[in-house]
């Protein structure tokens, strides 16, 4: 395996790890909806953050993708920021 893939692939599995003992140890139940796209996101980090063909990410997230993404990542903020567990 290439070294860019594998460092990108350990560094993917500790943000997993992180986000799910966030999850479990304050207990913040996400609607499903939310959830579900924290794995979206996750997903699209890769082709993001190593593009091999930028004109096809713009194609693959033109403003209105971005958008959404934009606000729903703003609605785990929000979600988070407000959970009593994680104030302390």
């Amino acid at each position: 395996m290439r070294k860019d893939t594998n460092n990108f692939i350990k560094s993917a599995e500790y943000d997993l790890n992180t986000a799910e003992f966030m999850l479990k140890l304050g207990n913040i139940q996400l609607p499903l909806e939310l959830f579900n796209f924290m794995a979206k996101i996750n997903n699209a980090s890769i082709v993001t953050r190593y593009p091999e063909d930028f004109l096809k990410i713009l194609e693959a997230y033109p403003k209105s993708v971005a958008e959404e993404y934009l606000s729903n990542t703003k609605e785990i903020h929000e979600c988070l920021k407000k959970h009593k567990t994680l104030k302390k």
